[in-house]
C-alpha cells in the first residue's frame, strides 16, 4: 500500500485528548471493556474497547480479535529474560540500550528500523536498541504474539520528547483511525493545512543502512559488505554419545511451510508497516535467485 499522509490538525487534536485506561483484569471481558481508549478526532469524541481499538488501527481483523493471536498476546517480558536473550542477536552487553550496529543479522537490523518507525516511532536515536525495542524483536524472532493494539495505546499515552522541538511521530496511524471510524471525509481532508509524508522503508533505506546490496546477476540481497550475500550461520547440532547420525530427508516437490516464528515475524511486520502507512520491501530468503521470467522476485 502507498504511504498514508499525516495531517497536522488531526494529529494535534488526537494526541492532546488521547487517554488510555488499561484494564486491571484479564480475559475477554477486560479487552471488551469500554473507555479503555478515548480521544477526540475530527470533532468527534470517541470511546473504544481495546478490541475495537485493535480493529480501528488495522492491526487485527474482526475474526482475529476472537483468537489467541489477540486474546493471549504478551504485553511485556521480564527484563532479565530480554537481557539474557540479547546475545542471540547482538554482540555487546545490553545495558538499558545497545547500538543497532552490534546486531549481527541484517534482517534483524531491518526489523528494528521497522519497529522504530512504526509501533514506537521516533525520528532520532534510531541507531539505538531500547529495552522496548528489544521486547518487540524478542517477540518477532522467537514467534511470540504481542498485543500490538495495547502497546500502541500505551505508546500514545506515555511517549514524551526531551526537547520542546521534538518531532511528533505516528501521524499515519491517526489518519488510518480517522478513516476507519468514518470521520475523515473529503471535505475534512481538503480543509487540512499541513501534511506530512510517511516514511517509506524501501530499497534506498536499506542500502543507506548498509544492510543490503544490489549484487550483480543476483539482485537486491541482505549484505553487510556490499559484495556478498548474507547467509545466517547454521547452529551446529550437538549429538549425544551413542546416538545415530541424522540423515536428512530428500527435498520434497513443494517447499515445507515456514516455521511458526517466521510466519509470526512476517505477520507482525506487515501489520505494523501497513497500519503506519509504510511501504516495506519483501526480501527473498538466503540462496534464492530470481527467476528471469518473474519480475516480482525481489524488491
Amino acid at each position: 500500500m502507498g504511504g498514508l499522509l499525516a495531517y497536522r490538525e488531526i494529529v494535534l487534536e488526537f494526541l492532546s485528548t488521547f487517554e488510555f485506561h488499561p484494564p486491571q483484569a484479564g480475559g475477554v471481558e477486560a479487552l471488551e471493556q469500554l473507555r479503555a481508549v478515548s480521544f477526540t478526532l475530527c470533532g468527534q469524541d470517541v470511546q473504544m474497547s481495546l478490541t475495537q481499538w485493535g480493529i480501528a488501527t488495522r492491526f487485527y481483523t474482526r475474526d482475529e480479535v476472537t483468537t489467541p493471536l489477540f486474546l493471549d498476546a504478551s504485553l511485556e517480558e521480564d527484563e532479565a529474560v530480554l537481557i539474557d536473550w540479547w546475545p542471540v542477536i547482538g554482540d555487546e552487553p545490553f545495558f538499558n540500550k545497545a547500538r543497532v550496529s552490534r546486531i549481527r543479522d541484517p534482517l534483524h537490523r531491518y526489523l528494528h528500523r521497522c519497529i522504530a518507525c512504526t509501533i514506537i516511532g521516533r525520528r532520532l536515536s534510531q541507531e539505538w536498541v531500547t529495552q522496548k525495542d528489544l521486547f518487540f524483536m524478542y517477540c518477532l524472532i522467537i514467534g511470540r504474539s504481542c498485543n500490538l493494539a495495547w502497546l500502541l495505546a500505551d505508546y500514545f499515552s506515555s511517549f514524551i520528547s526531551r526537547k520542546a522541538t521534538g518531532s511528533i511521530m505516528c501521524g499515519s496511524f491517526i489518519t488510518c483511525i480517522a478513516r476507519r471510524i468514518g470521520r475523515f471525509s473529503a471535505d475534512i481532508r481538503d480543509s487540512m493545512t499541513v501534511t506530512y509524508a510517511s516514511t517509506l522503508l524501501g530499497r534506498n533505506t536499506v542500502m543507506l543502512m548498509g544492510i543490503a546490496a544490489d549484487i550483480p546477476r543476483v539482485g537486491l540481497r541482505w549484505s553487510l559488505d556490499r559484495r556478498t550475500e548474507w547467509v545466517p550461520p547454521v547452529p551446529a547440532l550437538q549429538q549425544q554419545p551413542g546416538a545415530q547420525p541424522h540423515v536428512q530427508e530428500p527435498p520434497a516437490d513443494q517447499p515445507p511451510p515456514p516455521p511458526h516464528h517466521v510466519g509470526m515475524m512476517r505477520w507482525m511486520t506487515e501489520r505494523m508497516a501497513a497500519s503506519a502507512g509504510m511501504d516495506a520491501p519483501v526480501f527473498p530468503g538466503p540462496g534464492h535467485h530470481q527467476d528471469p521470467q518473474d519480475p516480482g522476485g525481489h524488491a
